[in-house]
């Protein structure tokens, strides 16, 4: 039985693995203009969110997709509990009061690593350097969302939250 790998792991493994290189300075032939780098002209995409791109993150209980919002596929995406495939959270908690707190202490640390990792790992970013886009699932609980507001403001993060297609499909 085959387990689904996400298409760009950490591990790097992907087949199809993009090597950069330095873009080349292309010279026109009429006097005194040169053609700036396409990586000047890329990053500063007019969005709905305005010019600077926007930290993209699509949590999920065991596979995230991080990324910038002016590109067209995720810079990363990961298990969050390594290879094991094991869930993040579920989607339903324990009644007993003791044990809930138990389980909410461990994922907020749990949440909070995947956040650092995200910033500091994937995207090589100052968390505090840009604003923050989360794609919440329909069935993301609350709990979850409270969470991960509270550990993005304790970092002085700026986020958006955003729905997804479905639920923009749902609006009246």
């Amino acid at each position: 039985m085959t387990t689904n790998v996400p298409t760009t792991p950490r591990g790097k493994s992907s087949a199809a693995a993009h090597h950069p290189t330095t873009p080349a300075t292309q010279r026109i032939t009429t006097a005194h203009i040169t053609q700036a780098s396409p990586s000047y002209t890329t990053t500063r995409r007019h969005s709905l969110y305005g010019v600077e791109d926007r930290v993209v993150i699509d949590p999920g209980s065991r596979i995230w997709k991080v990324g910038f919002s002016g590109e067209g596929k995720p810079r990363d995406v990961f298990y969050t509990t390594g290879q094991t495939g094991e869930a993040l959270w579920q989607l339903s908690r324990t009644s007993d009061p003791q044990d809930r707190a138990e389980g909410d202490r461990i994922l907020e640390i749990r949440l909070q690593q995947c956040l650092r990792s995200v910033f500091h790992d994937s995207l090589l970013t100052d968390p505090k350097a840009r604003k923050v886009i989360i794609v919440e699932g329909p069935l993301l609980p609350i709990y979850i969302k409270e969470m991960m507001a509270r550990i993005l403001f304790e970092n002085q993060v700026r986020f958006v939250t955003a729905c997804t297609e479905k639920e923009t499909n749902d609006i009246p």
